[in-house]
């Protein structure tokens, strides 16, 4: 009949190796959080992975962001990518996380910390279109061809990176069990484009810690 050709697709890579750390939990709890406007909590320090103890973690997250980068993606090794902010959210029963996009980031990403199943992350399409029209089409089965919202279940010690610009959210927190993720943010550094074709760009001033 024919084939389906992917074209343009939105690259969410969902990490099979698992990060386990026993202390994580007993290290979160008791650090300074803020409220935010859907009541849920993130930390008020936003350099969580240059913490001594989060060493390991932040290796793993480095090395996995290295594989998305260059091997799934494609970029060529000499573009470095590297984690500026990093902190930590909770969800406790009934709060959320409202619909947003990272800005002044590449790729961002998500290990989730500890909860349960009934508090997925929810990756929306930016397209408020099917199909480019502003139409609304019922379907016979939703599938990631024609879904404009696609959940990712809350799986312990699992990591996930997609790039900033992808919309998500996280629905209310049914459960008594706090839905505990951290999140951070990433940007090139070094040079990127040709002098040829007039499109050089030379970043530097990526510190190592938060400035």
């Amino acid at each position: 009949m024919g084939e389906v050709v992917h074209l343009f697709p939105t690259p969410v890579f969902l990490c099979d190796e698992k990060y386990s750390d026993d202390n994580l939990l007993s290290l979160i709890d008791g650090i300074k959080m803020r409220q935010n406007d859907n009541n849920n909590f993130s930390s008020t320090d936003d350099y969580v992975l240059d913490w001594p103890e989060l060493f390991h973690l932040k290796k793993y997250i480095e090395r996995n962001l290295d594989h998305y980068a260059h091997h799934i993606l494609g970029i060529k090794e000499e573009h470095n990518f590297r984690i500026t902010q990093s902190w930590f959210n909770v969800n406790k029963k009934g709060t959320s996380h409202h619909s947003h996009t990272h800005p002044n980031s590449i790729f961002s990403g998500i290990f989730f910390v500890g909860g349960d199943d009934s508090c997925p992350v929810v990756f929306q399409n930016s397209k408020d279109t099917e199909f480019g029209l502003p139409l609304k089409f019922s379907f016979k089965e939703y599938s990631i061809i024609n879904s404009s919202e696609y959940s990712l279940r809350n799986d312990k010690n699992t990591l996930v990176i997609f790039p900033s610009t992808l919309r998500h959210s996280v629905g209310k927190n049914e459960s008594d069990i706090d839905r505990i993720s951290l999140s951070f943010n990433t940007f090139v550094s070094g040079s990127i484009g040709s002098a040829l074709q007039k499109t050089r760009l030379i970043l530097t001033g990526l510190h190592e810690y938060g400035e």
